[in-house]
């Protein structure tokens, strides 16, 4: 979000000099749906965190506010079916008020990016559901707003065009050397163009695909350097997509810096996706999912392109407004095409540099209202689009 739309959202919220936290001080308590919420902050302690609801983009109509359960961050909203907008508080030291080192978050600012704004939490009947909100910001010495040292500058892009290729399938990477873990990639579309979503910063462009050489034989297919991280970065600004214009494929070079990262392509299929939601996928250091490596939007054909430093993971995708598992939500598994079956998660070994184009995650079940598993399949009707399409 603009520092100054977030200082005069804050000034309008908080045109009192003291500010409380109790349950109750909003217009009236919601009952019948329970969200479940969470502040990120960590190395904090979140005990006198607390959620207050707003049923307003501009946060001036206070619906209530909730406490967080302890020193965790999470905490629990009755609320009745509606649209709301949720800001967490800390009161990192319990004053009471709004004061130095406090920290302040929006349900749906997962950046400082200009354009980031409060999302609509949209609660329905008798479904639970469940929100995260990280802090980036806190109040510094002189009162106003001061992001956080780590606070996420918010993504930009890159987009541009390779010419000389084969036509056949190609990729753009877009890495910032062997110190990076990941990268950012995208699918070269039929004229030679590509678009990749990156965070801000310097990058060097990497091309995966087959060039026609000189006697018009299509070579095999292999990374090369279009722009390199060290001689020639292309510079990536929060919430700008730089277009670096056509690249000859022709011209670039094979030296590629070692450590690249793999990539990993594939799809998401099965049964149509809730309107609204997007479909994430997440990959894993273990087969029981317990934490989570690195995630990737897939596109709204399901198409994903991952690009991650070498090593084992298991991968799943699922469904909802954010990546955080709620009621409601789709889950699939690499490997896992049939979840009665018998079928566990298999791993997928990435290598540096390797590509791998046969990645196909099927939605397999239904988070319940008890965040357990219910299977699908695909001639299930759900409202939206079918994955994949």
């Amino acid at each position: 979000m603009a520092m100054r739309a977030v200082l005069v959202m804050v000034i309008l919220v908080l045109a009192a000099s003291t500010v409380t936290f109790a349950q109750g001080e909003g217009a009236e308590t919601a009952t019948g749906v329970i969200v479940v919420a969470q502040v990120i902050w960590p190395g904090q302690d979140l005990t006198n965190a607390s959620f207050r609801v707003f049923s307003d983009p501009e946060l001036k109509s206070l619906v209530d506010v909730f406490p967080s359960g302890g020193p965790g961050g999470a905490g629990v909203m009755a609320l009745r079916p509606g649209e709301y907008y949720i800001m967490a508080v800390v009161d990192v030291d319990g004053s009471g008020k709004l004061d130095k080192g406090d920290g302040v978050a929006w349900y749906g600012v997962e950046d400082l990016a200009p354009s980031s704004r409060p999302q609509k939490l949209v609660v329905g009947d008798e479904v639970a559901t469940a929100v995260v909100v990280p802090v980036l910001m806190t109040i510094g010495e002189d009162g106003r707003l001061t992001p956080l040292p780590d606070a996420p500058p918010g993504d930009g892009g890159v987009c541009g065009k390779v010419t000389g290729a084969d036509g056949v399938a190609s990729f753009v990477m877009a890495w910032q050397g062997p110190e990076a873990r990941r990268g950012y990639a995208a699918l070269v579309v039929g004229d030679g163009s590509f678009e990749i979503e990156a965070e801000a910063g310097q990058y060097g462009l990497y091309w995966y695909g087959s060039r026609v050489d000189a006697q018009g034989q299509a070579q095999p297919p292999a990374w090369r350097t279009l722009r390199s991280a060290t001689a020639q970065p292309v510079a990536i600004a929060a919430d700008q997509v730089t277009d670096v214009g056509e690249l000859a494929a022709e011209q670039a070079t094979t030296e590629v810096p070692e450590g690249m990262p793999a990539l990993a392509v594939g799809t998401v299929i099965g049964p149509k996706v809730p309107e609204g939601s997007s479909v994430f996928v997440q990959l894993c250091a273990d087969e029981r999912m317990t934490g989570v490596v690195a995630e990737f939007r897939a596109s709204e054909s399901g198409l994903f392109v991952a690009a991650i430093e070498s090593a084992v993971y298991y991968a799943r995708a699922v469904t909802g407004q954010d990546a955080a598992p709620s009621p409601g939500d789709l889950l699939g598994f690499y490997g896992v095409a049939d979840l009665l079956g018998g079928e566990r998660p298999q791993a997928l070994q990435l290598s540096s540099g390797a590509v791998r184009a046969d990645v196909t995650i099927t939605l397999t079940a239904r988070l319940n209202d008890q965040m357990g598993l219910e299977v699908i399949n695909a001639a299930d009707d759900a409202a939206g689009t079918e994955a994949g399409e």
